[in-house]
């Protein structure tokens, strides 16, 4: 988790462009301004307040969520989407024709790439759309070993690709959005 202890506030402020009273919180964590819009003011200057005390107490925030480590959600929200590929391929992988089964990797493996963050060793998306064809998107029986050879696969193995996140950014390591 990035995490980052230089964090700004500004001040809250009406939400001009709706119908309704709402009110927008803003503050900046590291180079990223961050903002969430309430209902009422006291709404506002409470989530405010929150923020500004766990600052006090030196908590680190999140640069993907803007939020300290006390409030963050729980990593246990849900499947991975990884996970998410793997039981779909599972579930559908007996009962559909090799033709099928074909068109269903494709299209996981197009979404692969949006999901993988950009972070230093990041596989080219070709090596990890292989290593996801030729190993992990298939079924239990049919895997074999993850081999140096599978275009990039010993370098994949290690990286923690194969526990990618969730799109909305927690979860394992290198895949977000």
């Amino acid at each position: 988790m990035n995490t980052s202890y230089d964090v700004k506030f500004w001040e809250i402020r009406r939400n001009a462009s709706s119908k309704t009273p709402s009110y927008v919180t803003r503050w900046k964590v590291g180079p990223k301004e961050k903002s969430k819009t309430f209902r009422t003011k006291a709404l506002a200057e409470n989530f405010v307040s929150d923020l500004r005390q766990a600052a006090k107490r030196g908590e680190a925030f999140d640069l993907t969520t803007g939020l300290p480590e006390s409030m963050s959600e729980s990593a246990d929200i849900g499947p991975t989407f990884f996970d998410f590929a793997r039981s779909y391929m599972a579930a559908r992988w007996v009962h559909s024709a090799a033709r099928t089964r074909e068109t269903m990797t494709y299209a996981l493996l197009s979404l692969v790439p949006a999901l993988v963050k950009e972070l230093p060793g990041r596989p080219e998306d070709e090596d990890l759309r292989a290593v996801l064809r030729e190993y992990a998107f298939l079924p239990d029986k049919r895997r074999g070993e993850l081999r140096a050879g599978t275009q990039g696969g010993a370098r994949l193995a290690g990286s923690g690709v194969l526990a990618p996140r969730r799109p909305d950014g927690t979860g394992g390591d290198p895949l977000g959005p």
